[in-house]
């Protein structure tokens, strides 16, 4: 039975290494991908402006010799494709994959965790050290996290998925619609991957 919960528990201390390890690629690529998304945005927001502008021109102030109505259409039509074209870009820098990716370890961690509570050896899941937090520690911040990105990757595709040139309320707030909870997401990311640094370093086998 002993050699049982030692086998539980040192499965859920491999799951935790692998779990934190890809949490670490988890920071820097979000982190890419936000990068490489922030000229889009702002792209679409100008682009927004000028749809905006257009659709504003009231053909009877404009001279009479000046066919206006056709120009406008394929003036709308040109900058309609593209915010539709820098859209497009967006669906492919949302962190989908890292979110599901987090989903799936926090999955198995629980899994394994839930083996150890089976064979009632819980004090281990509670020890913790000056250098290394406590297995239960890690469990919670782990599905803190994984709720965290999964959010953040909602909200962004909700974003895009909703977006429309033609209401100026939702533009003018796109960027900092975008943008809003990432500061919050990298460091709760970054004082986990701190605080799990010398856990990580350790071998597990």
């Amino acid at each position: 039975m002993q050699s049982d919960n030692k086998i539980h528990v040192d499965g859920l201390k491999t799951q935790l290494h692998k779990t934190f390890s890809f949490l670490q690629q988890c920071r820097s690529g979000i982190q890419e991908l936000d990068s490489k998304a922030l000229p889009c945005i702002k792209t679409i927001a100008n682009l927004t402006e000028q749809f905006q502008c257009c659709t504003g021109v009231s053909v009877s102030d404009l001279p009479s010799k000046v066919d206006f109505c056709e120009v406008k259409q394929k003036l709308l039509f040109k900058i309609s494709s593209e915010i539709n074209e820098n859209v497009s870009k967006l669906h492919l820098l949302l962190y989908g994959e890292y979110s599901d990716g987090i989903g799936r370890h926090y999955d198995k961690c629980m899994s394994r965790c839930a083996k150890c509570n089976a064979s009632e050896d819980l004090s281990k899941l509670l020890e913790r050290s000056p250098l290394y937090p406590s297995m239960t520690d890690m469990l919670q911040w782990i599905e803190i996290t994984e709720r965290l990105i999964r959010e953040a990757y909602l909200c962004k595709k909700f974003i895009i998925d909703t977006y429309t040139p033609d209401l100026p309320a939702i533009s003018d707030r796109l960027e900092s619609s975008w943008t809003a909870g990432d500061k919050e997401l990298y460091k709760q990311i970054d004082e986990y991957l701190a605080l799990t640094r010398n856990f990580v370093e350790l071998k597990v086998s």
